[in-house]
């Protein structure tokens, strides 16, 4: 999969105009992560149980405009993005079948990732542009609580959301980002995976 991603991304970069002129960014995000449980053992419910916490990014673009006349709405999207994602696991009492898995009932358990965007963006008007794409993310880090876990090193990821420009410059704007493959499995021997998903808004400059 990485390996078709890396191609992706030269194709997109060799279809963009030789000789525009690339443009770069910067941003911060700030919003909301949740981790969704997806459970092919079925009957366990060890989870879902999570609930949203802050989440943050910090990011850098590098935006290619397309050459030919009839795409010059068309942009092409990447960069690096370094983000946190954190979600409270809120695991009932009752869940507790085994008085040797008995622990807090409340945790705070957080992923930190690096990330490679490939995003298409569609300029509506000069100051709204919306786009959607694909994130390559590496796990790169975690807290204790999640020590247990077994992460996945890397994840294929959606995004999409909406850019609004101020001056050509200064931008807000609002994304949605999910896992397509999960990050995390609960252990060993149990086939219960985790997926993050987050909900954020950005504030953020194009040079």
């Amino acid at each position: 999969m990485k390996k078709y991603s890396i191609i992706i991304v030269f194709l997109l970069i060799l279809s963009a105009a030789v000789s525009a002129q690339m443009r770069y960014g910067v941003y911060v995000k700030g919003g909301a992560s949740n981790f969704i449980e997806r459970d092919y053992e079925g009957g366990k419910n060890m989870a879902n149980y999570y609930t949203f916490l802050p989440s943050y990014n910090l990011g850098a673009d590098v935006i290619f405009p397309f050459f030919k006349a009839d795409l010059s709405n068309f942009q092409f999207i990447t960069g690096l993005d370094f983000g946190m994602y954190e979600a409270q696991s809120n695991v009932p009492e009752r869940w507790y079948s085994q008085p040797e898995w008995v622990g807090p009932i409340k945790w705070d358990m957080r992923l930190y990732s690096l990330s490679v965007p490939l995003k298409l963006n569609f300029r509506f008007e000069e100051w709204v542009h919306v786009y959607g794409g694909v994130v390559n993310t590496f796990n790169v880090a975690s807290n204790k609580e999640m020590g247990y876990r077994i992460i996945r090193p890397y994840t294929l990821n959606f995004t999409g959301g909406v850019d609004f420009l101020i001056y050509d410059r200064f931008v807000i704007g609002a994304s949605y980002y999910r896992n397509l493959t999960h990050a995390w499995k609960y252990f060993s021997g149990v086939d219960i995976f985790f997926y993050v998903q987050q909900f954020s808004v950005k504030i953020g400059y194009v040079f």
